[in-house]
């Protein structure tokens, strides 16, 4: 730690503490200082060894004058370890990291600065456990260096992941595995008959239900077509089949929004279930034979395949206002806490 006119430098081993330090504690860390000393208007947090700089009267740390400087980082270290009210967000320093802005300290937190430390809330019980050490070990490397190899950590974790899949897989390879398939596979080709009904593999099925929906009395080929004359039923079809896998090329030009999250855009988020729902249908008539209500089913859900893409999507990223995101991943994380507090 050392102390300059109106900033307080403090030396953290790694980027990674750097960081953690920055998200969770900068507004803490500033309250503190400001009401010990009203000059601090930075609390700036770097890398580097620790080291204690003490030899400018004007921003002397706390009790400088009447304790040694063992007694005073004593002091600073037990008074970082205790908490204080939430304080508001401040500005950015000149390395990026979060610290607050000037406040005027007030009786309260005072009062924090000798609440009492919960034994339970350290850094080896309560920030890194048991079921994520792991993964704490694998981010810190990856914080402390620019350049870091994936193996052993990520390739582990990949490898987990691919084994769980492979699980899941082998058991339809080896119990199972006509369990997708369709009795009408079995039968022998015969060359003067054609199949009454066709199924494809179960992937397959909302386009090949959008490919039977064209008929000749669907009002939407009717309008395409220009009553038929421009083209036939099943070549609209064959055009509807492809378009509905290419149009979803375009989704990333189709989104206006600035904002991604269907987190933050509950109005995108309603008319994506009703899309998904939408396609689970289109699943469902394409299994089944084309005939009665299913037809008319079928050439619904196909509109409104095309309709929420081409239409929805676009109009509602411009409509819909979003909800206020967060300023940092973390941010909605790490604020929780303190709002509780």
């Amino acid at each position: 730690m050392r102390a300059e006119p109106g900033t307080v430098v403090l030396s953290l081993p790694s980027r990674f503490e750097r960081d953690r330090v920055a998200a969770q504690y900068a507004d803490r860390l500033r309250a503190l200082w400001q009401g010990e000393d009203s000059s601090i208007r930075v609390v700036d947090l770097v890398v580097g060894r620790s080291e204690t700089v003490i030899d400018k009267p004007a921003v002397k740390p706390p009790h400088a004058d009447a304790a040694s400087h063992e007694e005073v980082n004593n002091r600073q270290t037990d008074t970082l370890r205790r908490g204080v009210p939430k304080t508001p967000r401040g500005r950015t320093s000149s390395d990026g990291l979060s610290v607050g802005a000037p406040q005027e300290a007030t009786a309260h937190d005072a009062d924090a600065l000798t609440a009492p430390l919960d034994p339970r809330f350290t850094f080896a019980n309560f920030v890194v456990g048991k079921p994520n050490e792991l993964a704490f070990a694998a981010a810190r490397r990856v914080a402390e260096s620019d350049t870091v190899p994936f193996h052993p950590y990520y390739t582990i974790k990949d490898l987990y992941g691919l084994g769980l899949m492979l699980i899941f897989f082998s058991f339809f390879v080896f119990f199972a595995p006509n369990y997708f398939g369709h009795p009408d596979n079995y039968i022998m080709a015969d060359p003067l008959v054609t199949p009454p009904h066709i199924v494809p593999e179960w992937y397959f099925l909302p386009f090949y239900a959008i490919l039977r929906a064209f008929t000749a009395d669907y009002w939407v080929y009717q309008v395409i077509s220009l009553g038929g004359w421009l083209m036939s039923a099943k070549l609209a079809g064959v055009i509807a089949m492809f378009a509905s896998i290419l149009v979803l090329l375009v989704l990333p030009w189709l989104d206006r929004s600035r904002v991604r999250s269907s987190k933050y855009r509950p109005l995108n988020r309603f008319f994506f279930w009703v899309f998904a729902i939408d396609c689970v249908i289109l699943g469902w008539v394409g299994g089944q034979a084309p005939e009665g209500i299913l037809v008319t089913i079928g050439q619904w859900s196909t509109f409104w395949y095309f309709f929420h893409i081409i239409i929805i999507i676009p109009l509602v990223s411009v409509l819909e206002r979003p909800k206020p995101m967060p300023d940092s991943i973390a941010a909605s994380v790490t604020s929780a806490p303190q709002a509780a507090e």
